[in-house]
């Protein structure tokens, strides 16, 4: 449909309709797209109840205002270049490990992107403390995601119910990391450190809402854009040269750098 409207309507127009069961709007075109996010968040339908208690009442994309506003600013403070400068070599020996990993297998590249995000997701979340937990966050979020859109019946046995009690556990190892870390008080550059900043005053909660919510959030999409980057560079052989040869050229300017 989204295909026949360009054909039919010119660019950057807003088409209302009543295709779905609330009133649905189709933009078209950069412009309508910003317009619409920006100035008409009341046409936004309420999320499902069951999305909520899955991933967390507190959660960004659950929730407007001043409230929103604050929580976008602590995530955007700990994703500034500045900020994420020191997890760099991190995010590379992941990426080594995972590529390391492939080797003479025959692999579905999205999945194994979602695992490289959900890696380096940690790793800006809780920074050193991922080690202790990872696998554990793991297995349960894997458990959660696999019931998000399964049927909200909350009886034993039943995907939904199992989703529900992986949101339980995750949240109780969320409940260690956030105590060990007030324990400690480690100076720590990393999205948690942003929630748990005493000025912004977030319960608990809240934090853990938010943190489920971000690796939801990312995951799924930053594996997707990934995996597109790379059958595009499979594909077009010249381009994968170009690109090569570009991150050498910086790697190199880098290294003189350092040695200066």
């Amino acid at each position: 449909m989204a295909s026949l409207i360009c054909f039919v309507f010119p660019i950057n127009t807003t088409l209302p309709f009543h295709l779905f069961p609330s009133p649905t709007q189709t933009t078209n075109g950069i412009s309508s797209h910003l317009l619409f996010l920006c100035s008409n968040l009341d046409h936004f339908p309420l999320p499902l109840s069951s999305k909520e208690r899955m991933l967390g009442k507190q959660a960004i994309f659950f929730n407007r205002g001043r409230y929103h506003a604050k929580l976008r600013k602590l995530v955007l403070r700990a994703f500034t270049p500045d900020a994420i400068k020191s997890f760099v070599p991190n995010i590379e020996s992941v990426a080594e490990h995972s590529l390391r990993s492939l080797e003479g297998r025959l692999v579905t590249t999205f999945h194994e992107m979602k695992t490289y995000t959900f890696d380096v997701a940690l790793l800006s979340i809780f920074g050193k403390d991922r080690v202790l937990y990872r696998e554990d966050l793991k297995r349960w979020y894997y458990v959660l995601e696999k019931g998000y859109n399964s049927m909200p019946v909350n009886l034993v046995g039943t995907l939904f119910n199992k989703s529900m009690n992986a949101r339980k556990e995750i949240a109780r190892i969320l409940a260690k990391i956030i105590s060990s870390r007030r324990q400690t008080k480690a100076d720590c550059h990393d999205l948690l450190e942003s929630f748990m900043s005493d000025e912004q005053g977030l319960t608990d909660e809240q934090i853990t809402d938010n943190i489920i919510g971000v690796i939801f959030a990312a995951r799924d999409t930053t594996a997707s854009v990934l995996t597109w980057i790379i059958k595009y560079l499979g594909e077009n052989p010249s381009v994968l040269e170009a690109v090569t040869v570009r991150v050498l050229l910086f790697l190199i300017r880098i290294s003189r750098e350092i040695i200066r």
